[in-house]
């Protein structure tokens, strides 16, 4: 799934989060508890996110950034996948790896 960087597809991620819930940048800033200015130049890659950052914004999606083993990874994909393909689960998946070996 990665195309750029982990920290880049990240922030793509929480946009496309953002844009499917028809969130307003200005409506996750408020949720996250961060200024209009700094979650846009998150999204426009124009800042270099805090892990805490990252953590407030994805919470305010109700997502969880984590640690997974990588050799659980692929259990991890199937599950996501199994989630979103019966419906119950919102389609964002969202799971990045340092490489596509895995």
């Amino acid at each position: 799934m990665s195309m750029g960087s982990p920290k880049s597809d990240i922030l793509d991620a929480i946009k496309r989060e953002r844009r499917g819930r028809r969130w307003s940048q200005a409506t996750l800033a408020r949720f996250a508890g961060i200024g209009l200015p700094h979650m846009s130049n998150l999204e426009n890659k124009k800042a270099d996110p805090r892990l805490t950052t990252l953590l407030d914004v994805a919470r305010a999606l109700d997502l969880e950034l984590m640690l997974v083993p990588k050799i659980l990874v692929p259990a991890v994909r199937a599950l996501i996948s199994a989630k979103a393909a019966d419906g119950s689960s919102p389609e964002s998946g969202y799971l990045f790896t340092s490489s596509e070996e895995d």
